[in-house]
Parts: structure tokens; sequence; C-alpha cells
């Protein structure tokens, strides 16, 4: 299940989109990432023809404790240079900046 408290997704920009997940460490987060992954396996995205679509995700996970960042700028980078590490080594997982 995903988490009872309150997270709230917004676009940032294409098909991205960021998740703060205040309070939550690096471990923390890429479990929540992984649940997320694993819906998005499960359950088709929608139908087409009869047949299920599903998706692939690839998900960059920075933590602001783990990082050193001055700013927000400097931590949504680093979530960014994680999730395209995933997406330039095939598509579909999770990396954590730093890890």
């Amino acid at each position: 299940t995903l988490p009872s408290r309150s997270w709230n997704p917004r676009p940032l920009g294409g098909e991205d989109v960021k998740v703060v997940l205040p309070g939550e460490d690096a471990n923390g987060a890429k479990k929540f990432a992984q649940r997320i992954a694993y819906r998005l396996q499960e359950q088709p995205m929608t139908w087409h023809e009869d047949r299920p679509v599903y998706v692939t995700v690839s998900i960059g996970v920075a933590c602001l404790n783990d990082g050193g960042f001055a700013n927000s700028t400097e931590l949504i980078n680093a979530a960014d240079k994680s999730m395209y590490f995933i997406k330039h080594s095939g598509r579909s997982g999770i990396a954590v900046y730093g890890h």
C-alpha cells in the first residue's frame, strides 16, 4: 500500500512528476518508489483493443539529509541525475543519488 500520510505528487514537466516525502530518508523513499513501480507493473494503465497497456517507470531518488544540497534546485537536479541514469541504463528501475 502507499503511505497513509499526506503525499502530494506534482507535475514537473513533460512526463516527469516529483513527490516530496517530508521526514523520509533515502531508504524509505526507495521503498516508496518500489511500491509505485510494483503497482505500475501489476496493474495496466489502460486498455487498448481489449489488451492491457502497461507502463514502465524510471525513478530517481534524492534525500535532502543525505546530499548536502544548498537548496531545492540542487535536490531536484540530483533526483533528475539519478532518474536519467536509469533511463540510460535501459529504463524501468530506481536509483538513489549517492548510492
